[in-house]
């Protein structure tokens, strides 16, 4: 229950909130004053947002070809894009910490390049570029308390398509 008490002697109480008399409140001093906000400037429109897909959607273990089942995925995905006023698109690939590290980097720098080549040939055309991050940018941990962590490492192998607005 949420309770309001204005301090000039009413109030409410709720969900769902019925006013109601309560004693007032004697005033407070003033406690300072908060400097002026001239600096301040909230965010305009967002720069853009971020398309995750999963490895297992895309891609077989350890591999870089787009599975054929994939297709109707990729279909759909580029015609939204086709019809999306971007500024630039990047395509990016992630890996989990297993094997490695510049391994990961170089699978995920493929993974990625396989991503745009399969857009643009499904007509995504705006400006795009792929980008490898290997395993440097994890969602989730690869290990909890020392032990592996197959749940995490799903996550963090993935695909995003970042979208510029």
């Amino acid at each position: 229950c949420l309770i309001v008490n204005n301090g000039d002697g009413t109030g409410t109480i709720g969900p769902p909130a019925r006013a109601v008399r309560m004693p007032p409140m004697p005033r407070l001093p003033p406690a300072g004053r908060f400097p002026p906000l001239t600096k301040f400037a909230p965010p305009g429109a967002p720069c853009g947002y971020v398309i995750t897909l999963n490895d297992r959607v895309l891609f077989d273990f350890d591999k870089s070809d787009i599975r054929p089942d994939a297709a109707q995925l990729l279909d759909t995905l580029a015609g939204a894009l086709a019809q999306v006023k971007a500024t630039g698109i990047q395509v990016r690939g992630h890996t989990d910490s297993k094997g490695e590290e510049g391994y990961n980097q170089q699978l995920s720098e493929r993974r990625a390049a396989s991503v745009l080549a399969a857009l643009r040939t499904r007509g995504a055309a705006q400006q795009m570029e792929a980008k490898g991050f290997g395993e440097q940018q994890p969602v989730a941990p690869n290990e909890r308390d020392g032990q592996d962590d197959p749940g995490g490492r799903q996550l963090n192998r993935r695909v995003e398509i970042f979208v510029r607005a």
